[in-house]
C-alpha cells in the first residue's frame, strides 16, 4: 500500500491589484514526526466562473485549473468579502496552499513498490 498522501488546503484567498501583481511562488517545508508539510503561495487570474466552479490561470506557469468552491467560501477582494458567484473574469487571486505528505517510520517517502 502506498503511504503517500496529499492534502491541499486553501488557507486564504486574497485579491492582488492588477497593477502591482507580482508573479511569485514561495514555499517552506517543515518536517513533523512522520509527516512533511509544504506551504506555498499560489497566484492566478479568474478566467471563468460556472456555478461553484472557478477556472483559474495559474501564474507564472499559465496552466489553467478548475477549482470546486464551497458556496459559503469567502474571498476578500478590495477589503470586501465576496462569494464565488461574485467573482469576475480578470480578478487576481492569491491562496496559501498546504500539502501534507506522509513519510515511512524511517522518515523517507515509502517505496511505490511497498505493499501491506
Amino acid at each position: 500500500m502506498n503511504m503517500t498522501c496529499r492534502l491541499m488546503v486553501a488557507v486564504g484567498v486574497v485579491l492582488l491589484s492588477a497593477g502591482t501583481a507580482a508573479a511569485q511562488t514561495t514555499s517552506k517545508t517543515t518536517e513533523t514526526g512522520t509527516a512533511q508539510f509544504t506551504v506555498a503561495q499560489v497566484s492566478g487570474e479568474v478566467v471563468a466562473v460556472d456555478d461553484n466552479y472557478v477556472l483559474v490561470k495559474i501564474r507564472p506557469s499559465g496552466v489553467q485549473r478548475w477549482f470546486s468552491v464551497s458556496p459559503d467560501r469567502k474571498f476578500i477582494i478590495d477589503g470586501q468579502p465576496k462569494t464565488v458567484s461574485q467573482l469576475a473574469p480578470g480578478t487576481m487571486l492569491t491562496a496559501t496552499a498546504v500539502t501534507k505528505r506522509c513519510l515511512s517510520p524511517s522518515g523517507q517517502p515509502p517505496s511505490p513498490m511497498a505493499r501491506s
